[in-house]
């Protein structure tokens, strides 16, 4: 897993808390 992916997970996650 690349940076950018981690990156991009770590917004969907958050996209999906709030």
């Amino acid at each position: 897993k690349t940076n950018q992916d981690s990156e991009k997970e770590n917004l969907t996650s958050e996209n999906e808390h709030s």
